[in-house]
């Protein structure tokens, strides 16, 4: 009933309002331990990526704290791993289709394999075990959120930040054509050539380091894509950008970029969303 907008309404009536409310004070400590079950692994995979690969200039004697807190986040990051995948492999194959079916799916499925990378897989270097802890820990805070969402106090802001979120990234995707078209346009205007350089040209350079190139931001094509976005944001950073190359031209499609990607068309899918 309430995902078919026809009978949306019908959950206003007095009689399906009690009926609603009389089935969540009977499945409310399902929802309760649930959450703490989910916190608790939250807080797990938290405490024990920090105590493992986070940076704490401390003294010696504290460190003996970060090996404890490193060995119990472990062992109950580990119960709680296998607790979750037994709870999403009983999902999927009690209700397949409806499983598949919802997006919140998807990120615990996610979260469970980079967790189990992080926790049981050791071939990955350093880095890239850090690298995916920050993915772990971004998953962990969106899956919290959206579980806190099935309580009836959040749901309404919680299903407000999905259905914008949706609409405004569907949006953006039909128009980012227009963005794309703006980054390859900056790449050609403000990226270096290096035909074009003298070679005989020495660098001046301070306590033997270079600065770096002004136009590095655009210095490829996919380079010239993230700064684009990045300036969707107001950050222009114009005084950086070198507009000698091509003076009339580039400061056209610059200003012609400010005032439609980055005024127009963002009021727009904030109006859309």
């Amino acid at each position: 009933m309430s995902n078919t907008v026809e009978f949306q309404h019908l959950l206003k009536h007095p009689v399906i309002v009690s009926f609603l409310f009389m089935k969540w004070l009977q499945i409310q400590w399902l929802f309760w331990t649930n959450l703490a079950f989910y916190i608790t692994f939250a807080v797990s995979l938290v405490v024990y990526i920090f105590s493992s690969y986070a940076y704490f200039p401390i003294e010696e004697q504290k460190s003996v704290i970060l090996v404890l807190l490193q060995h119990v986040s472990y062992i109950c990051l580990v119960l709680t791993l296998f607790v979750l995948l037994f709870r999403e492999l009983f999902q999927m194959r009690a209700a397949p289709t409806k499983y598949f079916n919802a997006f919140e799916n998807y990120i615990e499925i996610i979260l469970v394999a980079v967790t189990a990378m992080i926790v049981f897989i050791r071939s990955p270097s350093h880095d890239t075990r850090k690298q995916l802890s920050s993915i772990a820990i971004l998953l962990a805070a969106f899956e919290l959120v959206l579980m806190f969402g099935q309580h009836p106090y959040f749901s309404t802001n919680v299903v407000m930040l999905k259905r914008v979120s949706f609409n405004f990234f569907k949006f953006l995707i039909w128009y980012s054509m227009l963005i794309i078209a703006f980054a390859l346009s900056f790449y050609l205007l403000f990226a270096l050539d290096p035909t074009a350089a003298d070679p005989t040209a020495i660098k001046i350079t301070t306590n033997e380091t270079e600065a770096p190139d002004e136009d590095a931001s655009f210095s490829n094509p996919a380079q010239s894509v993230f700064k684009t976005i990045i300036m969707l944001t107001g950050e222009f950073d114009a005084s950086s950008i070198n507009f000698s190359s091509f003076p009339l031209t580039s400061k056209l499609i610059f200003a012609l970029f400010v005032f439609m990607i980055a005024i127009i068309l963002l009021n727009l899918l904030n109006g859309l969303a």
